[in-house]
């Protein structure tokens, strides 16, 4: 018996994988470009284009506010966008994970997307005949496009105020929108190396694009790794090293009194001016919480049981670091993070509890034999902790005041 694809795909891609020529993708499959008309083509890609259009002057005009006008209102609408705009993405990368969600998990993962650069919702084909490798290459372009529309809003507002400090603003226009679609372009350049096996020994294909067979040279999957390793090196690579640099530098700038030195902060504030003095270096732990999320589809392949530990993991961990520093200004916004992340960790377990999918006994075995002795050990660091500090007396203090000997009353305030 010959097998049969579903209805609009074409039967000559690999497993299926592509829809016909006049068709795009959508929930229930594919459909036909003719059914939804001119309108149902090109308002998804309209609507898309003005929602960034409005999103970036925005960004433009309220984070380059100066910072005596920036109130904690202001402050922390910004943040709880940043953190509503980080829980989507996330979502994007536990759809990346082996393993079939249920609805409608499955339906707001599909529309989360977008966020991840995925043009399949934008209905492309239907305007722009393409193969899967040309729409990962169109995939990379959103950035982009992000950075000529804030050149654009800046040079109308520095038409409209020759004051304005073009590259100062752009550098943190730019930032802000780089931290808060971190995932999305990270997630977008290793997209070519989440694959996902085929039955038996017939290879593999990319999980976004399985007509595309992973390592193999005929089905253009070297030319999307070639872009991906070279947009991963050209765009998420030197932000990570800029927050790197900035971050370490921070107490050395401050502590300095420069002519240059308010340029400079007004000019990297998008990495600082979100948290609390304290805790300064917390968008770097941001940025590593992302890209350590993005890499666990890449470096864990076809292990559903490994993905979900290690996912959960990396949630809980930079969990327990927000808690404890509590980075950001307001009680409120460091308890809305709190939550989302508690409620990522619970979607990955009833996730893994509602999939169906098989999972590897043997790495089950592993990690809960690994998970069962980092608690012993814990335990056991904790207690003897606790014996030495109860032989050893600290002999110093958190704090000691020096008074003058003769006039100890006077002079201790």
């Amino acid at each position: 018996c010959e097998p049969r694809c579903d209805a609009f795909r074409d039967s000559d891609a690999v497993a299926c994988g592509d829809c016909e020529p006049d068709a795009f993708e959508s929930s229930e499959g594919c459909e036909p470009c003719a059914d939804i008309g001119v309108q149902g083509k090109v308002l998804p890609v309209t609507l898309t284009f003005i929602v960034a259009i409005v999103a970036v002057i925005g960004i433009a005009i309220l984070m380059n506010r100066p910072m005596y006008s920036s109130t904690h209102s202001v402050m922390e609408i910004g943040v709880l966008a940043l953190l509503t705009v980080s829980a989507m993405m996330t979502l994007g990368v536990f759809d990346q994970i082996s393993m079939s969600w249920m609805e409608p998990v499955s339906s707001v993962m599909r529309v989360c997307r977008l966020v991840g650069f995925d043009m399949r919702l934008l209905r492309m084909p239907c305007l722009i005949k393409s193969s899967p490798v040309a729409s990962y290459i169109f995939s990379q372009l959103p950035i982009i496009v992000c950075g000529c529309l804030t050149s654009g809003v800046l040079i109308v507002k520095k038409l409209a105020r020759p004051n304005v400090k073009f590259g100062a603003e752009w550098v943190n226009t730019m930032g802000n929108i780089m931290t808060m679609l971190f995932i999305s372009v990270v997630l977008s350049c290793v997209r070519p190396f989440v694959c996902y096996a085929h039955p038996g020994a017939a290879g593999s294909s990319v999980q976004s694009a399985p007509s595309v067979l992973c390592f193999h040279a005929d089905s253009g999957h070297s030319t999307m790794v070639a872009v991906g390793v070279i947009a991963f090196v050209v765009i998420p690579m030197p932000f990570f090293a800029l927050a790197v640099a900035a971050t370490w530098n921070y107490p050395v700038v401050m502590a300095r009194i420069e002519s240059d030195s308010v340029s400079y902060l007004n000019t990297i504030r998008f990495l600082f001016i979100k948290f609390k003095p304290s805790a300064y270096f917390y968008n770097l732990v941001l940025l590593s919480r992302s890209l350590s999320m993005c890499l666990v589809p890449v470096l864990f392949r076809d292990q559903i049981s490994t993905q979900l530990v290690v996912m959960g993991l990396s949630l809980l961990s930079f969990l327990l670091v927000q808690q404890t520093v509590r980075p950001w200004r307001s009680a409120r916004t460091n308890h809305a993070d709190g939550m989302l992340n508690s409620m990522m960790v619970l979607l990955l377990l009833v996730g893994s509890v509602g999939s169906g999918a098989e999972m590897d006994v043997d790495s089950l075995s592993m990690l809960g034999t690994l998970t069962f002795a980092a608690m012993i050990l814990l335990c056991v660091a904790a207690f003897v902790h606790g014996l030495f500090l109860h032989g050893h007396v600290n002999p110093y203090f958190h704090h000691f005041i020096c008074h003058h000997k003769a006039d100890a009353a006077a002079q201790a305030r």
